[in-house]
């Protein structure tokens, strides 16, 4: 999308490239198949809401532009590009996700910073990745939400109905620095080694899976009642 109605489409990198304008309602239709919709952010620092079902791009400063609704798409990636960039992420079904934050890639903690928030229901499972600033989750048993180039990550219960969502975060196979604090009831942060310190909003349990390796796992409640459940699981070497 390049404005309130209009933007540019391009199917599998070939001509032709389809440019609209005036448009009240975008939609595309992957049309069966295995098939995979980018759609890329703006220059700016922009908030980006997407789900199982359409995009929107908001850049700051400027209005919303024209929202991105799809139908039979398996696979979604949103490209924040440059700017300090919000993505605020509902899981889904049928759709798997990923979200790269681009340019600037900045440090993790620095004030420059691309953002994941990701609404639960019931469930979250955190594993990180290659690099500090990848990993992915699997929330509520839906697809797989994968991030790349994000500094700061959150997941919020959305409505804390049928309950506060169970934690899990896991490890990798080397030896891993796991670290929970407890901020305030149900609210915590876990970094896994030099990945963000995600924000859980609403969490009952949690499960610090340190998977194979050495690992060291810090748990600091920080407040004399968290109200989570807190499991620890070295696993091996025992």
């Amino acid at each position: 999308p390049l404005g309130v109605n209009s933007g540019t489409l391009q199917a599998n990198g070939v001509a032709p490239v389809v440019n609209f304008s005036e448009t009240g309602t975008f939609t595309v239709d992957g049309s069966g198949g295995t098939d995979l919709l980018v759609v890329n952010g703006s220059e700016d620092s922009d908030t980006i809401t997407a789900d199982g079902n359409d995009v929107l791009v908001d850049p700051a400063g400027e209005p919303a532009r024209e929202q991105v609704n799809y139908t039979s798409f398996n696979s979604l990636q949103v490209n924040g590009l440059f700017g300090n960039d919000t993505f605020n992420v509902t899981p889904s079904s049928a759709v798997s996700m990923f979200i790269d934050g681009g340019d600037p890639i900045a440090p993790i903690g620095s004030v420059f910073v691309d953002t994941l928030n990701i609404t639960a229901d019931v469930s979250s499972v955190f594993a990180p990745g290659p690099e500090a600033d990848e990993g992915g989750f699997v929330i509520d048993g839906n697809e797989r939400i994968s991030y790349d180039h994000i500094e700061a990550v959150s997941v919020i219960d959305s409505t804390q109905s049928p309950g506060p969502i169970a934690s899990t975060v896991c490890g990798t196979n080397g030896d891993d620095d796991i670290t929970l604090i407890g901020i305030s009831p149900l609210v915590f942060t876990v970094s896994v080694n030099d990945g963000p310190a995600v924000l859980y909003i609403g969490a009952g349990t949690v499960e610090l899976q340190g998977k194979s390796g050495d690992d060291d796992i810090d748990v600091d409640l920080n407040v004399t009642t968290l109200g989570t459940t807190i499991t620890v699981d070295g696993d091996l070497p025992t």
